[in-house]
């Protein structure tokens, strides 16, 4: 191979490697379990230390299409609820006002199943997503299914087009067709979601040391042929 030739190449695996260490990804499932008693708190983070992905869960109220940040977020063994300012009980809830559960990723991610706990017969659950990506979510529809046995809810079919991004929500709203009932009340138990995360930095490290040794090859054949 001529001088030319094998610079080009040495460069080319450079370039790959510089490549693979930027634009490498891989999917996975991760799944948010929120079964660990904690004190109320204005917010509460949880990190999959697999991946690096980041939600933030937060509490808020809404009325029609307007949401106000307020309350606290509680968490129990049973899972996830919101204390509003006219509410004592800790659940996601409309006794007094309407609860919502604001989840905010790190990255964008695709739900998958949802987990709810403490059901029954009456309740159902407001979806919100942040479908233009501009920090502000909107109600996308009502589902009334929430107490089967297993408590899981398939986002993906029940949401289709709706379910990937970074901000999500899921709200209690008092419904006004059930007399043998107040209000909604459930506890949030889990939340599945896929996740593309960027490969680490060290595993394109074997092809970017092979391709500078490369270089080195070169320069020393280069000077033995000048000398």
């Amino acid at each position: 191979m001529s001088k030319i030739g094998r610079a080009s190449s040495a460069a080319f695996l450079v370039l790959a490697a510089l490549g693979l260490a930027s634009t490498a990804t891989y999917a996975s499932t991760v799944n948010f379990n929120f079964s660990t008693a904690q004190a109320d708190a204005a917010s509460y983070q949880f990190t999959d230390v697999a991946t690096g992905l980041v939600l933030t869960v937060t509490p808020a109220t809404f009325l029609g299409a307007a949401i106000t940040n307020q309350g606290s977020v509680t968490e129990t063994g049973a899972g996830l609820g919101v204390l509003s300012p006219a509410d004592g009980q800790p659940l996601v809830d409309a006794a007094g006002l309407n609860d919502l559960a604001v989840f905010s990723f790190s990255a964008p991610v695709t739900l998958s199943s949802l987990t709810l706990n403490n059901t029954d017969p009456h309740d159902s659950f407001r979806f919100f997503h942040d479908s233009d990506n501009n920090g502000s979510l909107v109600d996308f529809g009502l589902y009334n299914g929430v107490n089967h046995p297993s408590g899981l809810v398939a986002l993906g079919t029940l949401f289709p087009g709706y379910v990937t991004g970074k901000l999500f929500g899921f709200g209690a709203l008092l419904d006004p067709s059930c007399h043998s009932c107040n209000n909604n009340e459930w506890r949030i138990g889990g939340l599945s979601v896929a996740y593309t995360a960027p490969v680490p930095l060290p595993a394109a490290f074997p092809l970017f040391g092979g391709a500078v040794a490369g270089v080195a090859l070169i320069g020393r054949w280069r000077k033995r042929r000048v000398a």
